[in-house]
C-alpha cells in the first residue's frame, strides 16, 4: 500500500512537470511532497525494524557551525561509490543527487557552502558531493574540465534518472531551491545577487545546473578545451540545444518559477583572482560561433575524450569525496588515464 501510493505521488508530480493538471493543485503538492515522502519513510522504518546507518543528512546537521576542515584527517585513498545509504531500497520515493563542486582554492567558501547545503536535505533524499580539486597551481582554472571528471565519476555509480548538479562553490542557493528538479535541463541558480537578481542573459547557463545522468551524457558533458574563465557555460548551452534540451527559442535553459531560483553570490574576497587566459578564450569564442551555426564538434569533445591523472581521494568531515587530479602524469605515479 504504501509503495503504491509512493508510485501514485510520483505519476502525478511527473504529470505535472509535464505541464499537465491544475496549475495550483500542483504547486501545493510539489511544495509538500518531501513532507509526505517524509511521513511514508517513517511508517516504513516503524513496521519494517529497519534503522538508520549512515547518512550524509544526518552526518552534516551534527557538525558544529565551528568545525575546522582538516584535508589530511582521511585515511581512505580509494575511489568512492557514490551512496552514503540505502535505508529503504524497495521504495520509489528515494531521491538521488549528487552534487559536484570544481575546486581549487577555495577553502572559505567550500565550509561556508557545506553549511548551507544541508538546509536542503529532507526525508527520502539522498546526497552525494563530489570535490573535485585542480593540483596544477600555476596552470589556469579548468572548470569545465573539473566537472567533466565528476561527471564520469557520478555516472559510473548513478541511474540514468539520477539528478547531478555541476556547482560553482561560490553560489549559495536559499532554501526553496528545489535540487531535484532535473528531469529537463535546469538552471537551478536564476535569481542570482551578483546579477541583481536575475541572470546575466538569457543563454546563460553557468553556476548551478541539474540534469540527469541519461542527459549529461546525450550532451557529452562539457568541453575539455577551456582553460581560464568564461566560455565553457555557453558552450554548455549550445550543447543543451543541439539536443532540444533547452526551454525553447532564445529561452535559455529551464528557469525555476520566482522566488525558486534565488542564490547568493559569496565574496570575491575569499579565493585567488579570477585569471582569463586570453588565448583559449579566444579560441572557445571561435568554436561557439561555429556552434551557433550548428558545428556539432561538441560530439568529440568533452566525457568521450576525457583523461586525467587521479593523485589521490579522501573523505572530509563533511562526508564529501574529495578527488585531487591532474592533467599532467606524475613523476613515479601510474598513469589513469579516463576514455568513455
Amino acid at each position: 500500500m504504501i509503495t503504491w501510493t509512493c508510485i501514485v505521488c510520483r505519476m502525478i508530480l511527473s504529470y505535472c512537470e509535464h505541464d499537465g493538471g491544475s496549475r495550483r493543485s500542483c504547486t501545493q503538492l510539489s511544495e509538500h511532497k518531501h513532507k509526505l515522502y517524509g511521513y511514508i519513510t517513517n511508517i516504513y522504518k516503524k513496521h519494517s525494524g529497519l534503522t538508520h546507518r549512515h547518512n550524509i543528512s544526518q552526518n552534516v546537521r551534527n557538525i558544529p557551525d565551528n568545525v575546522q576542515w582538516n584535508p589530511q584527517k582521511s585515511a581512505n585513498k580509494t575511489v568512492p561509490t557514490s551512496r552514503f545509504s540505502r535505508e529503504i531500497p524497495s521504495l520509489q520515493n528515494v531521491t538521488e543527487i549528487v552534487i559536484i563542486f570544481p575546486y581549487r582554492n577555495r577553502h572559505t567558501h567550500y565550509v561556508r557552502q557545506m553549511r548551507n547545503l544541508r538546509k536542503h536535505y529532507r526525508p527520502g533524499i539522498e546526497f552525494t558531493v563530489y570535490v573535485i580539486e585542480q593540483k596544477e597551481i600555476l596552470l589556469a582554472f579548468r572548470r569545465a574540465w573539473l566537472l567533466n571528471i565528476g561527471i564520469h565519476i557520478a555516472a559510473t555509480h548513478s541511474a540514468e534518472d539520477d539528478c547531478i548538479v555541476t556547482h560553482d562553490v561560490d553560489m549559495q542557493p536559499n532554501q526553496a531551491v528545489d535540487y531535484t528538479w532535473c528531469n529537463k535541463p535546469t538552471l537551478l541558480c536564476a535569481e542570482i545577487s551578483c546579477f541583481g537578481g536575475g541572470i546575466p542573459y538569457a543563454a546563460y547557463s553557468g553556476g548551478v545546473v541539474g540534469a540527469t545522468t541519461r542527459d549529461w551524457r546525450r550532451v557529452n558533458g562539457y568541453t575539455n578545451t577551456a582553460y581560464g574563465w568564461g566560455g565553457e557555460d555557453d558552450d554548455l548551452y549550445y550543447r543543451f540545444k543541439a539536443n532540444h534540451l533547452d526551454a525553447g527559442t532564445a529561452a535559455g535553459l529551464r528557469r525555476p518559477s520566482a522566488g525558486r531560483g534565488v542564490c547568493m553570490c559569496d565574496t570575491e574576497n575569499d579565493h585567488t583572482p579570477r585569471e582569463k587566459n586570453q588565448t583559449a578564450y579566444n579560441q572557445i569564442l571561435e568554436k561557439l560561433r561555429r556552434m551557433q551555426h550548428g558545428s556539432d564538434e561538441w560530439k568529440k569533445d568533452g566525457l568521450n575524450n576525457l583523461n586525467y591523472h587521479l593523485l589521490g581521494s579522501h573523505r572530509d568531515e563533511f562526508g564529501s569525496h574529495w578527488m585531487a587530479v591532474s592533467s599532467e602524469q606524475p613523476i613515479h605515479r601510474r598513469r589513469l588515464s579516463v576514455s568513455i
